[in-house]
C-alpha cells in the first residue's frame, strides 16, 4: 500500500481508501482535489491482496478502472476481493465512488449482471443525464455540454434499487446512485491526457486500436485536445462534491 499523504496535509480525519487495478489507473485530476481539500488519501494495489486493510480505518472508498473484466473473477481473483470491499462499503453506508471497472464492481456488488457491451465506447461522448443526474448532490457537473472519456468494452445492468443518473445511446446505463453515498460511474471522470495515451499504448497501439476499436492514438490525442480541458473541470467537481459528502458522513 502506498500512502498518498502529504506531511504538511495531514489531520485528525480517517482517511479515503483508493483502490488501484493498474499502476497507470490513479486518480487523476482527483488527486490535486483530495490535496487541496486537505483530505488524506491512500492507495491500494488490489493485485496485492495480502494488504487489504480494515474498511472501519477510512472514511470513504473510491474504485478506480483497469483493464480488465469485471465479471472475470476466476481470472482476476482479486476483483473478488475489491466485489466485498464495496458490498462491505454500502452495507455500513459509506461514500463510495466507483469508475469504470470500478462502477462495474459496484454493480456486481449489488447483485447485478456485468458483461460485454453491445457497442464499445472509445473517445470523448455527450451523456444524457436523467432529471435526478440533473440534480445530484456530486454528478450533477456533468450533466453540463462537457463530454467525457470512455475505454471500455463491458457493461452492467441496472442493481435493484439504484437511481439512474446518465446514459448514453449505446451504453444506457453511465452512472447510478444507490441510496444516497454509493455512486458508479462508466465513464472517466478522473482521466488526464497521460492515461488517455498509456491506456491506448496499453491496448496494444494503433495495430489494435485502429482494427478493433475504429480509432488510432493520434485520433484520440486530437479529441482529447478538444475536449479534455472542460471535461476534466466536471470531473474534479465531482471529485469535490464526493470530498463534502465524505466530511459530511463523517461529522455524523
Amino acid at each position: 500500500m502506498t500512502d498518498g499523504r502529504k506531511e504538511d496535509q495531514a489531520r485528525a480525519v480517517r482517511p479515503v481508501l483508493c483502490v488501484r487495478h493498474q499502476p497507470s489507473a490513479p486518480l487523476g485530476v482527483g488527486q490535486p482535489v483530495f490535496e487541496e481539500r486537505g483530505l488524506p488519501f491512500v492507495y491500494l494495489d488490489a493485485w496485492r491482496t495480502d494488504e487489504v486493510p480494515a474498511l472501519q480505518d477510512f472514511s470513504g472508498l473510491v474504485v478506480l478502472g483497469g483493464e480488465m473484466h469485471a465479471h472475470k473473477m476466476d481470472e482476476y481473483p482479486f476483483l473478488r476481493v475489491v466485489r466485498d470491499l464495496m458490498r462491505e462499503a454500502v452495507d455500513e453506508e459509506m461514500p463510495v465512488f466507483g469508475i469504470c471497472l470500478g462502477g462495474q464492481i459496484l454493480a456486481a456488488a449489488m447483485g447485478s449482471e456485468v458483461g460485454a457491451s453491445a457497442e464499445r465506447e472509445i473517445g470523448f461522448y455527450r451523456l444524457t443525464p436523467t432529471e435526478a443526474g440533473k440534480t445530484d448532490k456530486v454528478l450533477a457537473a456533468h450533466a453540463s455540454d462537457a463530454l467525457v472519456f470512455q475505454f471500455h468494452e463491458d457493461t452492467f445492468d441496472l442493481p435493484d434499487g439504484a437511481e439512474l443518473l446518465f446514459s448514453t445511446p449505446a451504453v444506457p446505463h453511465q452512472a447510478f446512485r444507490m441510496g444516497d453515498r454509493a455512486y458508479g460511474v462508466q465513464f472517466h471522470p478522473e482521466v488526464t491526457r497521460t492515461e488517455v495515451v498509456a491506456w491506448a499504448e496499453l491496448a496494444g497501439g494503433d495495430e489494435v486500436l485502429e482494427p478493433e476499436w475504429g480509432i488510432t492514438i493520434q485520433e484520440l490525442i486530437t479529441q482529447a485536445d478538444r475536449h479534455l480541458a472542460k471535461s476534466q473541470e466536471a470531473g474534479r467537481e465531482a471529485f469535490a462534491r464526493f470530498i463534502e459528502l465524505v466530511e459530511r458522513a463523517e461529522r455524523g
